[in-house]
């Protein structure tokens, strides 16, 4: 009976023992599996930060073109930039029968923004005239239209009809 008893005492101490590691690696499972639920959700963090820092960069370096793009559509504000602007302009009548006269300059500031207000005076035949105007107007600047005005004017000499017209624009500068 006694060693009856030594073996129930024995297998009540081994199940507590076996039910104390039980508990302990239970314990220790759900403790670990929370660390790595944590590690993975911040994996996740990590991966969408660097998914934006990576988006951000492609944006960034889309973006650097169309600034440059952009930069270019203003005139620049030093006298040579506008030199170099009546140079387009005289250019533009290259191949062209016109008489062009550019008649008024003048820095403005409208709204805060500086301009250059140009008057352009042109006299020739209507086609002319017309594609000349045209060309003006899609210079790679941003070129604001103010007024036209057109006269027409017969000429006795066997000339025909000749166009005198007045162009006014701004021209948004930096």
């Amino acid at each position: 009976m006694n060693s009856t008893r030594t073996i129930l005492i024995l297998s009540i101490i081994f199940a507590c023992i076996g039910w104390a590691v039980y508990a302990f690696l239970l314990w220790n499972t759900s403790s670990k599996n929370d660390d790595l639920y944590e590690l993975a959700r911040e994996l996740k963090i990590q991966e969408e930060r660097q998914r934006q820092i990576s988006s951000a960069a492609s944006l960034l370096s889309v973006s650097e073109g169309k600034i440059g793009r952009i930069e270019n559509i203003f005139l620049g504000s030093e006298d040579s930039d506008v030199v170099e602007f009546l140079q387009e302009i005289e250019d533009l009548r290259t191949g062209m029968n016109i008489e062009l006269d550019i008649t008024s300059l003048e820095e403005r500031n409208i709204g805060g923004l500086p301009f250059l207000a140009a008057r352009i005076d042109m006299r020739g035949q209507w086609k002319e005239v017309f594609n000349f105007i045209r060309l003006v107007e899609n210079m790679p600047y941003s070129i604001d239209g103010q007024s036209i005005t057109l006269r027409e004017e017969f000429i006795e000499d066997g000339g025909g009809y000749l166009w005198d017209a007045s162009l006014r624009i701004l021209i948004l500068q930096r």
